[in-house]
């Protein structure tokens, strides 16, 4: 059962995302697909137009929910999100895109990465091979295991 509910799920989020795409690069859509995962689309979408088609529903088993908005308003960096590779990437959200001031936050989302690491990631700074400093690790001593600050790297 397990399996086929993960199968199903893996089957609906590859067709929306593949017809995103086609509608995207065939000029039917301004809404492009950036990256998809078990149970997530992220697309860039001028006006944060929601994609049709698809049913969007917070509470209807089966349906989308739109969870977020990134925007690179008010970013010096000009980057509204920034995807490295599967279940490594940060978006600059905001909830209030009608603003001159909106509040905007940074969300990371890498798998590994532990709290401690986040003030320290920036989109200049969020890359392949970059190091912050505040993992901890067990290292076994005389008597015991004691946690070891140090470093956490995004892998390839």
């Amino acid at each position: 059962m397990a399996s086929f509910v993960t199968s199903y799920a893996r089957r609906v989020t590859i067709t929306a995302f593949q017809r995103l795409k086609d509608d995207y690069l065939a000029g039917k859509s301004e809404i492009q697909p950036i990256y998809a995962d078990t149970d997530s689309l992220h697309c860039s979408s001028p006006g944060f137009k929601l994609p049709s088609g698809l049913e969007i529903d917070p509470y209807k088993l089966g349906a989308w929910k739109y969870e977020s908005r990134f925007s690179d308003k008010g970013q010096s960096e000009g980057c509204g999100a920034k995807f490295l590779r599967q279940k490594c990437y940060i978006e600059n959200l905001t909830e209030d895109i009608e603003s001159d001031d909106p509040d905007y936050h940074l969300k990371i989302t890498v798998a590994g990465m532990p709290e401690e690491c986040y003030d320290q990631v920036t989109f200049d700074n969020f890359n392949i091979g970059a190091e912050y400093f505040g993992k901890k690790t067990p290292s076994t001593v005389p008597g015991g295991t004691v946690l070891v600050e140090g470093t956490f790297t995004i892998k390839e």
